[in-house]
């Protein structure tokens, strides 16, 4: 035991990964092994179980904020420590090569990439159906920041994904819990939302730019998967169409008034991926 107890161990690991999304964005990894300890610790929040595997489609666990309270921290410790380019993402880069790893590099950057898109909200089709949208929209909001900053983490891991790894777009894509649909959705639904009531104030300006950056970092993840899979070997028509916008959801997209028009660009250019 290294605290003497469960509960101390906890307590131990609970603030360092709080100090950990204190500090991620000043820190220079040393080496390649400190960053895998690194990753290793981190994904230790990550929702159970971890990716998986039913016969060629995977399944994303999702976030349960009641059994992982700090996954929002361990994403945001990934997310600075990712982005902060060199020297960190040339070890992270290296970790998730294919050639000579003493692991599978398959399910350690599938089960990072789960991790990241974790706190996407799912059950999408039982909100729209009971009319339920506000408390939808409740939910990303409050789940906002972390889903932001998850989507930047899995942006940046797809540009990491082995040349002899392609397939792993197209397997993320089609995962049988169909993270990418419902991706898809919440894209637009953010999208296409309606203007707020209330004066604009530094609040509803600070939750606005918080929902464009889930969209555009959304719809850029779903874009670079695709772009890979039109990369590999693997024919993209063979995805599941539903991953693509169908025409009438770009048409009714198109009549929003409030639509981003970069976000509308991006949405026809990734439609176009699917014909």
């Amino acid at each position: 035991m290294l605290l003497r107890s469960h509960n101390n161990t906890l307590e131990f690991t609970k603030d360092v990964v709080i100090y950990l999304t204190n500090l991620s964005q000043q820190i220079d990894l040393p080496g390649k092994e400190e960053a895998l300890c690194i990753l290793h610790f981190l994904l230790s929040f990550a929702p159970c179980p971890p990716p998986f595997s039913v016969g060629e489609e995977v399944i994303f666990t999702s976030y349960n904020p009641a059994l992982q309270p700090y996954l929002p921290h361990a994403i945001d410790s990934f997310t600075k420590l990712l982005a902060k380019d060199e020297p960190n993402r040339t070890f992270y880069r290296s970790i998730f090569n294919v050639d000579g790893a003493p692991f599978s590099p398959f399910d350690l950057l599938t089960k990072t990439f789960g991790f990241a898109i974790a706190p996407l909200p799912e059950h999408l089709t039982e909100y729209l159906q009971k009319h339920r949208i506000e408390e939808l929209f409740a939910i990303v909001q409050a789940r906002g920041p972390y889903i932001a900053q998850g989507l930047l983490a899995a942006e940046l891991l797809i540009a990491l994904i082995p040349p002899a790894e392609h397939t792993l777009a197209y397997t993320w894509l089609s995962s049988q819990d169909g993270f990418a649909p419902r991706l898809l959705k919440i894209v637009t639904l953010l999208g296409g939302r309606p203007q707020p009531r209330s004066p604009p104030n530094p609040q509803i300006m600070e939750i606005e730019s918080m929902y464009n950056m889930i969209t555009h970092r959304g719809l850029a993840v779903l874009k670079k998967l695709a772009e890979k899979v039109k990369a590999s070997d693997r024919p993209s028509n063979g995805l599941l169409q539903d991953i693509f916008p169908k025409k009438e959801c770009v048409l009714e997209t198109l009549l929003q008034p409030r639509m981003d028009r970069s976000l509308l660009r991006q949405l026809c250019a990734y439609a176009g991926m699917g014909c």
